[in-house]
């Protein structure tokens, strides 16, 4: 029975440190200047559906090669700067009315 338990247990810490292992990659791929689809959602934190409309409304950058989209990081980091400037503008109009 303990061998049971230990096997379980060992287990359980391979599929954590795989778990683990998997999270760092990602991270890692995340300091890229280009993303796939699936990293650029991460690290944009939008949908596919909602990146694709900021791709073909050209407000971020990105290429398919081969069939895939790859995504420059760069422009998603200029598409947030971008919008919360506008909402700084927006903020010291609205002071500036009262």
């Amino acid at each position: 029975m303990e061998n049971i338990t230990a096997e379980t247990n060992k287990t359980e810490e391979l599929v954590n440190l795989t778990a683990v292992i998997k999270e760092m990659r990602t991270l890692i791929s995340l300091s890229q200047r280009w993303l796939s689809m699936r990293e650029a959602c991460l690290y944009s934190k939008m949908s596919k559906n909602t990146l694709m409309e900021c791709i073909n409304e050209n407000e971020i950058k990105a290429v398919k090669r081969r069939g895939k989209w790859i995504v420059d990081r760069q422009s998603i980091d200029s598409y947030y700067a971008d919008d919360e400037a506008e909402v700084r503008v927006k903020d010291l109009l609205k002071g500036r009315r009262l």
